[in-house]
């Protein structure tokens, strides 16, 4: 197996290419809405807000969060957990 090159978008766009697709994982787009450490998301149509209780945040993205941050998350479906791979950027 190849390493995973790149950022943690592409890392996981990589893993999802080599292992197909997971119906237990989703990946979401959300808005920051506080910055670390007390961090709060809104996910993109969802009606409510995740707050640091709920959310894992990738060690390279932690301290460059702000408000107004688009991010990529990671949503478990069997649990209330949700994982900030990264933020998104368009160009």
């Amino acid at each position: 197996m190849s390493k995973l090159e790149g950022n943690g978008a592409a890392r996981i766009i990589q893993l999802m290419s080599r292992h197909g697709h997971n119906t237990d994982v989703n990946v979401e787009l959300g808005t920051v809405i506080s910055a670390p450490p007390s961090i709060v998301i809104r996910l993109d149509g969802d009606n409510f807000e995740l707050d640091k209780d709920d959310i894992m945040v990738g060690f390279g993205v932690s301290t460059s969060l702000i408000e107004g941050d688009r991010v990529i998350v990671l949503s478990a479906k069997n649990s209330q957990q949700y994982f900030v791979l990264d933020k998104a950027v368009i160009y």
